[in-house]
């Protein structure tokens, strides 16, 4: 027996300590997002981003505005870091030594080690007719609350070269510097090769290092579906960039940005991407793209920006780039020439020295000259070094990722204005000579915007992340459908007792989450109504339109009136945390009786929109009127197939249905027949009551 329990004990000893040597660490898979802010995306553990999503079928990340469907602007990043003179952990010298930042390598190259996020306050509580539409937030733990970050990500990643990665990614919310991330990489020769805390490679140096970044943008989704297909792999990408003159030129920014040039196939001019089915609406105004915000000049030069260790080195077409896998030595050496520079790897890289004179990779680079000649599109490229890393030595680099162009509502108006060839004004106030010349105008002012972009960037990464900031949004909001009005009902934000709180601001869309957000309501400081109010009764809705809501806090300005960092003014805390997301309606009292009942429209006209409720969501919706405050509706083909059954539970007399069947397929045109029971009494019906209503779709 004893022989026994010194065999378990000295398993179990082994067993500990075989757990104590093992890092803590995340499978190279994980990824968490980030979604406070106008820009949303997510990230990974391995270090780098591939957006494809094959549960969706669909290339995800980079959502701007983050507020609407399929504005994804983002394919994938390429990062690498690559040395010389290596020798590997079996003591095999190595000319080259690379390592690719990509899921398709892991974990041969990468050893994820950690992936979490913290925020500096909880979210909002946010309820709609009591379902609560909470955002979901992946949150391990909060951070200083008087932070300007909002969110803060921190990624570990050990490397086959004994170098680690940590990536802290930055986000913010104020309204001046919510579309854009900040980057701090730091690369560390720790001599630790894998998941373990045993270090393989005591004592090597690293020697000329680079980092290099090539992120494929597809700007955007949703310009995919009303352009080409194939956009939403990046296709149809045009690159530019500045700030190759540095450290002699007068540059300013060293950054490079890509949208969606024209197609050759496309038979009207596609800038900006109008969606003839939508009257022209601008479907991919976006401009995306990096700029790099600080560089170290060695791991003892560590304050000072070393200009001279920063390049964008050319834009890179298609996903050709050097083969590492299995340690390939001629891939090492391309790619340490690729991100080096003198060797722009023959094919696969065309020098940009003075950037693109006109949008677009066509001969002469003029877009009327073979538009879109290159089918895989085009990619910037920043790379930063070289560098020599002792053993325990570190570097930083900081860069920043942004997107931005024309607003939803700008592009809205200029698409329709484009549509109809109508109010041709030039952003300088001038009249357009035509509708193409109009709209690509107005499109190209995403330059100036992606430009403005990084310059808050870098401002805020060089005060030290002293932006000032917004005040918290309230900490509960609360929808409330009625008979005769919607309720908004808010808990104080907990900035409420700052000196500089100013009031609240609620804003309002009707018929989709999709539609432009209107403001209809204010209270507070420089306002009609002065006196701070923790409700609003919206008394202006319209029976059977959805609505949806977001309230923001609001400073009253007078801790943002330098004006240095952003605007002067007051500042707002961000739509992203109160947004709602389920619709509320005008909702009367139940029916008198089941003569009271109606369905309208009925019947149903797909063509008919004057009869409809709107658009988005709303415009396949018909709504039961004066129905019993707790039944059971039925719907039935004209055989007496069941196609879809609605529990009416909130003592109202609406409910809406949406033309979807049980299966989740919309219904055809045809007759159908509404079972409506009575499932609670109440004062107009007692339970097990019912009738029957015919119902007519034409499609």
């Amino acid at each position: 027996m004893k022989k026994y329990i010194i065999k378990y004990i000295t398993i179990l000893l082994v067993t500990l300590l075989l757990v104590s040597v093992v890092q803590a660490q995340v499978t190279y898979n994980k990824k968490m997002w980030i979604k406070v802010g106008s820009l949303q995306s997510y990230f990974s553990a391995f270090g780098a981003e591939r957006a494809w999503n094959a549960n969706a079928g669909i290339y995800e990340g980079l959502q701007w505005p983050a507020y609407y469907s399929k504005t994804d602007n983002f394919v994938i990043d390429r990062n690498w870091i690559v040395s010389k003179d290596f020798t590997n952990e079996n003591g095999i010298d190595m000319d080259y030594k690379g390592v690719y930042f990509s899921s398709d390598f892991s974990p041969n190259y990468l050893y994820p080690i950690s992936l979490k996020q913290t925020a500096k306050f909880l979210p909002p509580t946010i309820l709609v007719d009591g379902i609560n539409v909470t955002k979901k937030y992946e949150i391990d733990e909060l951070h200083d609350i008087n932070s300007p970050f909002d969110r803060i990500i921190t990624n570990v990643v050990n490397t086959s070269m004994g170098v680690t990665v940590t990536r802290t990614i930055y986000a913010f919310s104020q309204q001046y510097h919510d579309n854009y991330f900040i980057y701090e990489y730091t690369y560390e020769n720790t001599g630790n090769i894998d998941d373990d805390e045993e270090i393989e490679l005591p004592g090597q140096t690293i020697n000329e290092m680079y980092s290099g970044f090539m992120p494929r943008y597809a700007t955007s989704r949703e310009g995919g579906y009303t352009i080409a297909g194939a956009m939403t792999w990046g296709k149809l990408q045009w690159v530019s960039h500045m700030g190759n003159n540095y450290p002699n030129g007068n540059d300013s920014l060293r950054c490079f940005w890509s949208w969606v040039g024209q197609d050759g196939n496309v038979s009207f001019d596609n800038i900006g991407g109008p969606d003839l089915d939508d009257k022209g609406r601008l479907s991919c105004p976006q401009f995306a793209g990096m700029v790099s915000l600080h560089c170290d000049g060695s791991p003892t030069d560590t304050v000072n920006d070393d200009l001279t260790k920063h390049r964008i080195i050319g834009w890179h077409a298609g996903d050709t780039y050097p083969g590492i896998s299995n340690n390939n030595a001629s891939g090492m050496r391309d790619l340490w020439e690729m991100l080096e520079g003198t060797d722009l790897y023959t094919g696969s890289e065309i020098p940009m020295d003075n950037g693109i004179s006109a949008p677009g990779p066509g001969k002469n680079d003029l877009p009327q000259d073979n538009p879109g000649n290159d089918g895989g599109g085009a990619a910037g490229f920043l790379t930063y070094g070289p560098y020599t890393l002792n053993f325990g030595e570190k570097v930083k680099i900081v860069q920043a990722e942004g997107v931005s162009g024309l607003s939803r509502e700008k592009a809205r108006e200029v698409g329709n204005n484009w549509f109809y060839d109508e109010n041709l004004v030039l952003p300088d106030g001038s009249d357009a000579s035509n509708n193409v010349q109009y709209k690509n105008a107005w499109v190209y002012t995403g330059k100036d915007s992606i430009l403005q972009t990084y310059s808050r960037a870098k401002k805020n990464y060089e005060s030290g992340y002293s932006i000032p900031l917004p005040p918290q949004p309230p900490t509960e909001f609360v929808v409330s459908s009625g008979g005769d009005k919607i309720s908004l009902d808010w808990n104080p934000s907990p900035s409420e007792t700052n000196p500089n709180f100013g009031g609240y601001i609620v804003y309002r869309a009707t018929s989709s989450v999709d539609s432009v957000f209107h403001q209809i309501y204010e209270c507070g400081v420089g306002t009609e109504n002065p006196t701070i109010s923790n409700q609003y009764v919206d008394m202006t809705p319209i029976r059977g339109i959805s609505y949806y809501y977001y309230i923001s806090a609001f400073s009253d300005g007078s801790d943002n009136n330098a004006g240095n960092l952003n605007p002067k003014g007051r500042l707002k805390s961000n739509r992203a945390y109160t947004q709602t997301t389920q619709p509320a309606y005008l909702r009367r009292e139940e029916g008198k009786g089941f003569n009271d009942t109606r369905i309208v429209p009925n019947p149903y006209n797909i063509k008919a929109k004057e009869m409809q409720f709107g658009e988005g969501l709303d415009k396949d919706k018909i709504m039961f009127y004066n129905i019993p405050g707790y039944c059971k509706i039925q719907i039935f083909s004209e055989r007496g197939d069941l196609i879809k059954t609605l529990n009416h539970t909130d003592g109202s007399g609406d409910h809406r249905w949406n033309l979807i069947s049980k299966d989740r397929q919309i219904v055809v045109s045809g007759i159908y027949v509404a079972y409506i029971e009575v499932t609670k009494d109440s004062p107009n019906f007692n339970k097990g009551e019912s009738t029957f209503k015919k119902i007519i779709v034409i499609r």
